[in-house]
């Protein structure tokens, strides 16, 4: 069967019990750029930081390509950032 990589995002509102899309090709930057959202990816850590942003790190892509990235988005805005250490 053929995998398919995915690059959608979305945020449970506790209050209303709602979803909503966020981050979705919503960067500051040109594709593959700094500031673009990541690669369609699986196989992926996230985690909460602070009220406001998710860490994206690591994961799997087309022909298994392995990450080694780290991408925050920034939930109030929608907006993605890679960090470099």
């Amino acid at each position: 069967a053929d995998r398919k990589y995915l690059d959608d995002a979305h945020v449970l509102d506790l209050t209303t019990m709602t979803w909503r899309s966020v981050g979705v090709g919503v960067g500051t930057g040109k594709a593959g750029g700094k500031n673009a959202p990541p690669t369609p990816r699986a196989e992926h850590t996230a985690a909460a930081w602070g009220d406001d942003k998710l860490l994206i790190f690591g994961g799997t892509g087309a022909s298994f390509k392995c990450f080694n990235s780290l991408h925050v988005l920034h939930l109030t805005t929608g907006r993605w950032q890679e960090l470099n250490p």
